[in-house]
C-alpha cells in the first residue's frame, strides 16, 4: 500500500489557512456589517487583520513543529503543550460546538440567498 504523502507546498499552505480564518461567512457578515457600520468596514477588517495573521501564525508555528506531524491535529498539541490531555478534551468539544454554529449560520445564509433565485410564489 502506498505511503501518505505529506508535503504541502506554500501556496496550498496560504490558501489552507485563510480558507479556515476566512471562511463562507464572509460573505454574509460583511453584508451585514455594512447594513450597520457603512463606510466603516474596510477600517473593521483592518482593525481585526493582525487579529487573524497572529491565529494563522499560530497555525503555522504549530504545522512546523514536529507536534504538528502526528495525527490528532490540535487535540495532541494543545494537550501536550499544557501536559494536561483534559485541556485537549476542553479544546475539541469547544472546536465542535463552534463548527456546528459556523454550519448553521452557514446553512441559514444559503437559504437566504436561494430566495433571490427561488422567488416565494
Amino acid at each position: 500500500m502506498p505511503k501518505l504523502k505529506r508535503d504541502l507546498g506554500k501556496l496550498s499552505g496560504y490558501a489552507t489557512i485563510i480558507g479556515i480564518l476566512v471562511g463562507a461567512g464572509i460573505f454574509r457578515v460583511t453584508g451585514e456589517a455594512g447594513a450597520v457600520a457603512g463606510s466603516a468596514v474596510p477600517w473593521a477588517y483592518l482593525l481585526f487583520a493582525p487579529i487573524v495573521l497572529c491565529t494563522a501564525m499560530a497555525y503555522s508555528v504549530f504545522i512546523s513543529t514536529p507536534l504538528g506531524m502526528r495525527p490528532g491535529g490540535a487535540y495532541i498539541h494543545i494537550s501536550r503543550t499544557f501536559g494536561n490531555y483534559y485541556f485537549g478534551f476542553i479544546a475539541m468539544w469547544m472546536k465542535f460546538f463552534a463548527f456546528f454554529g459556523a454550519i448553521s449560520f452557514m446553512a441559514i445564509s444559503l437559504g437566504d440567498y436561494m430566495t433571490f433565485f427561488i422567488p416565494d410564489s
